[in-house]
């Protein structure tokens, strides 16, 4: 078989096996409510690290190679119009040129029309490899195996030694794949295989693979660089050492000393007309209207002096259940007259969030601090009491936008103190 027909083949197989899966999951959900953790993919009732790794799997050897390809075959018709190139010949220029492989012919555009073609192509695959890096860094198994890295420097010289030996340990999986494959000795096949991974320019060996074979398993093998790019930028990303050190050059991006309200200390019954909303959602007015009455002008007297160092989020089982099970910190200033808390680790791929009075007659949480009309979740607030002791229940938003209790709780998490203290 030619490289082409074995591209043509996996993404065919791979494809079809995904639409499949996909299809049966489908079913399943027609015959019940659709849960957040349900997906293309995965059902929420299967173990957490199933659906994690089975979301990965499927991403990184079904999905993306196919994705590749196909862009592959559409940058080949139209090399093969502007160059007069057969099909074949087209799609080994523009695939090598996709993934990065080396080169597979020794033809190059010669028309203004190819050149610009190959221009445009190799930009789209640049936007295209950037995404996939993204795609990979925010998936669920990325972002799990991140939190198990400990902070400080230790855990960040740990997460760079654990990711250097998990790309050593891929090169030697796929060195011993390439040595049948190509009849080579198992070293030139690994210096090849962590060059690949590695993506040095400038190869550590002058072997190439010569087969059909080989160099198609190349190419699946330049597709697990990018999801392993993708899972470093994921786990090193979210590190507090680099994040740290991102907040020395651009500051610790708090909000701004005018977004903070310092003055109001009115606490006044919500209206039932003007529903809570969450990102697109809009909140039911059935659910507004079981509003509590906030009782007395001295709700904001207890203060910061009285309000827990930390509270606890967990239980949320719902759509934004990752932003919100999260250790909150109290801040030193207060907003709308009452302390307010802020969570306490933050990346890019997972941005604070804040706790706060409205004002009115509800804590909530959201990403930044305003007048708590969009939300991830609220609990109405009774007397002067503070977030961990509302009877609750917290509501947070489903995606049909309807809001329920999800599970979510709120409690106090004291602060770890010095001997000193």
């Amino acid at each position: 078989m030619r490289y082409l027909d074995y591209s043509i083949a996996y993404t065919g197989i791979s494809t079809g096996l995904l639409a499949c899966h996909s299809a049966s999951i489908h079913l399943a959900l027609r015959r019940r409510e659709r849960h957040p953790n349900d997906s293309l993919l995965v059902l929420h009732h299967w173990p957490r690290w199933v659906r994690m790794v089975l979301s990965f799997t499927a991403l990184l050897f079904s999905l993306v190679p196919s994705m590749l390809f196909i862009v592959g075959y559409i940058g080949a018709a139209g090399m093969m119009v502007a160059e007069s190139w057969t099909f074949e010949t087209s799609f080994e220029y523009v695939i090598c040129n996709i993934l990065g492989t080396g080169p597979l012919v020794s033809i190059v555009p010669k028309s203004v029309l190819g050149r610009g073609l190959d221009i445009v192509i190799s930009l789209l695959t640049q936007i295209l490899a950037a995404a996939v890096l993204g795609v990979f860094a925010a998936t669920a198994l990325v972002l799990q195996i991140g939190s198990f890295m400990p902070a400080g420097a230790f855990g960040l010289t740990l997460a760079i030694f654990v990711i250097s030996l998990a790309c050593m340990l891929l090169a030697l999986l796929c060195s011993l794949v390439l040595v049948p494959v190509e009849n080579i000795h198992l070293g030139s096949a690994f210096t090849f295989m962590i060059g690949l991974i590695c993506r040095i320019e400038d190869p550590l060996t002058t072997f190439q693979p010569s087969t059909s074979e080989g160099e198609f398993f190349t190419a699946i093998c330049s597709c697990l660089q990018l999801g392993t790019s993708g899972a470093i930028i994921g786990i090193l990303g979210g590190h507090p050492r680099i994040i740290a050190l991102v907040a020395a050059f651009q500051g610790a991006n708090q909000p701004d000393d005018t977004s903070v309200a310092q003055g109001s200390s009115k606490c006044d019954t919500p209206n039932a007309s003007q529903p809570l909303k969450s990102a697109s959602y809009s909140v039911a007015s059935d659910v507004i209207g079981s509003a509590a009455i906030c009782k007395a002008e001295s709700a904001t007297s207890s203060g910061r002096q009285n309000a827990p160092k930390q509270l606890f989020i967990s239980g949320s089982t719902g759509l934004y259940r990752d932003f919100l099970n999260a250790t909150m910190e109290l801040e030193y200033r207060q907003h709308n007259g009452r302390p307010f808390w802020r969570s306490s680790s933050s990346s890019v791929l997972k941005p604070s969030i804040y706790l706060f009075h409205t004002g009115n007659s509800r804590w909530v949480i959201s990403k930044r601090l305003d007048d708590g009309s969009q939300c991830y979740a609220f609990v109405f607030a009774e007397d002067d009491r503070g977030p961990a002791q509302c009877v609750g229940p917290w509501m947070t938003v489903r995606t049909d936008g309807q809001w329920v209790h999800d599970g979510l709780t709120c409690v106090e998490q004291p602060a770890v103190t010095s001997l000193g203290e």
